[in-house]
């Protein structure tokens, strides 16, 4: 059976003989400039691709924490329901739609 990427993993083989040139913070904002010398590392080193992952997860949660923390969802939502141009909603539908609260 031929074995599959580094390690039998799946991930594309690593270059032998050849060190990754970037870390994984550079990977993460080289990607958006030069994503070809970010794949070329990747090959020579595919074992820091999470990093980017985690940062991304990471500052998403933070995000998502901070605006649920924020705000109050529902409350948002009735009002924007209620403000929508050229919506009929009467405030029995309004009070259904937000959670089933009235």
């Amino acid at each position: 059976m031929s074995e599959l990427g580094s390690g039998g993993q799946g991930g594309p083989p690593a270059i032998p003989g050849e060190a990754a040139t970037m870390g994984p913070l550079a990977r993460f904002v080289n990607v958006l400039f030069s994503p070809g010398k970010v794949f070329e590392d990747v090959k020579r080193n595919p074992a820091g691709w999470w990093t980017p992952i985690l940062i991304v997860a990471v500052a998403a949660s933070a995000m998502s924490f901070a605006y649920i923390s924020r705000y109050d969802v529902p409350e948002v939502t009735k009002v924007m329901l209620r403000d929508s141009v050229g919506m009929k909603i009467t405030k029995g539908q309004l009070a259904n739609v937000c959670c089933g609260m009235s």
